[in-house]
């Protein structure tokens, strides 16, 4: 359900951004000039105003913010593709010959041939396509073909297409209103509300591509990141195609192809890469793989609208396979709350638990004093203490005050809990 009310924003906000911008270059086209000039400046509002929508809902859904210099690129990059449009919709109509089909959006004729309206409606579609790929590619960067900016090129050249037909249809069959620029307001100006329609079009045809695009998503606690077909890089930067964010994950972590099958994963030099438990610098990942990049852990489930479950090797697998596999030594693994599938290794001797600076194994959260409990260990044998009366530990359910922990112990702190990990013998019942 969260996912659903996303997209919808997602939508919305390129609904607007794009009707918006729509509208301001409808403003500038009627103060006059010629119909290959009123075009362009129409797609030029357009193409910003749809590449804005699309930014915004990335921010305000996704939380990846590329910064100033990001948005002015990526602007920069639509207002050129709005450009490239209005260029190539002006040599269509004019290679066509419909010399009075020029000012493709502010000035139809009003009797117009059959030949002028194919050519009007294929100057319109081949512009609001261009325009509309180029201005959803260039929201991550630069567009290309490839990768998640290849996925939303052609989600948003499709509904740009699709969005530009009911544009012209909208407008064909719609009342003899006047097509002025003068209030902008859609009873006045069909032009406004058809182009709304466009650009609610592109909103859907990009996130639709979006979501059936993705080849695989990486699932962290309750957040899903997705990696599309091709090349893509993995990694904390928001430059990154997949953004993964995660205590230990790099800013670019990892190279991700995928031709058509299953996902390979490429660690970058430097880069720490654990597949199912086992250290690896390039490893094919099938569906349900636990990968590890520095102390967090994603789970990796795929797409089989785009891949077939042979190819993935799918397979069964229990609750417990989610957990970290079994090392050498006690740890303590986070299985719910904010550090889900995190580690704390619980050292020999006297360790402090809680949200201090001084903490040797730290939780932070609400809740949790800097000094909250002290584990002791000893080998195989390890007890916890609670010193903090106020919010105090669980372990099975149950509030302690000390309790010696045993293989699969689950201990409550806070908002986390805790699963007891012993590698090599069972530790022994430690005697009251």
């Amino acid at each position: 359900m969260r996912e659903f009310a996303a997209s919808m924003l997602r939508i919305a906000l390129v609904t607007v951004g794009g009707t918006t911008g729509m509208a301001l270059g409808l403003v500038v086209a009627g103060r006059g000039g010629p119909g290959w000039a009123s075009t362009g400046l129409v797609l030029l509002g357009l193409a910003p105003g749809i590449t804005l929508g699309l930014l915004v809902g990335e921010a305000v859904c996704g939380g990846r913010g590329r910064g100033w210099s990001g948005w002015l690129a990526s602007l920069g990059y639509s207002m050129a593709g709005g450009l490239a449009a209005s260029i190539a919709a002006g040599a269509l109509l004019a290679v066509a010959g419909t010399r009075d089909e020029a000012a493709l959006v502010t000035e139809p004729p009003r009797n117009p041939a059959i030949i002028a309206v194919a050519c009007d409606m294929a100057a319109t579609i081949l512009a609001g396509s261009l325009t509309a790929a180029i201005a959803a590619a260039a929201s991550l960067g630069v567009p290309r073909l490839r990768g998640r900016r290849g996925t939303l090129l052609w989600g948003g050249a499709l509904g740009g297409g699709f969005g530009a037909l009911l544009y012209e249809l909208l407008l064909f069959f719609l009342p003899r209103w006047q097509r002025g620029v003068g209030g902008l307001t859609p009873p006045a100006d069909p032009a406004l509300l058809a182009g709304s329609w466009l650009c609610l079009m592109v909103g859907v045809g990009v996130i639709l591509a979006d979501r059936l695009g993705m080849v695989a998503t990486f699932r962290r606690g309750g957040r899903l990141a997705a990696v599309h077909a091709g090349e893509s890089f993995i990694g904390a930067s928001p430059l990154c195609d997949t953004v993964l964010s995660g205590p230990g994950v790099r800013p670019v972590h990892l190279r991700a192809t995928c031709a058509g099958k299953a996902l390979t994963v490429t660690a970058l030099e430097g880069a720490a890469m654990e597949v199912n438990g086992d250290p690896t610098s390039e490893c094919e990942l099938a569906d349900g793989d636990e990968l590890r990049l520095g102390a967090s852990t994603f789970y990796v489930a795929y797409n089989y609208l785009r891949v077939r479950g042979d190819d993935v090797q799918r397979r069964a697998r229990s609750a417990d396979d989610h957990l970290p596999p079994a090392r050498e030594g006690v740890q303590l693994v986070a299985v719910e709350g904010p550090m889900l599938g995190e580690i704390l290794e619980i050292p020999e001797g006297l360790s402090v638990l809680g949200s201090g600076d001084d903490a040797d194994l730290r939780l932070p959260g609400e809740g949790i004093a800097g000094r909250h409990a002290t584990i002791v260990r000893s080998g195989a044998r390890v007890r916890i203490t609670d010193e903090e009366d106020t919010t105090g530990i669980q372990v099975n359910g149950e509030r302690v005050e000390t309790a010696a922990l045993e293989a699969g112990a689950k201990v409550a702190v806070g908002e986390h809990l805790l699963l007891a990990v012993f590698g090599g013998e069972r530790p022994e019942t430690d005697e009251e």
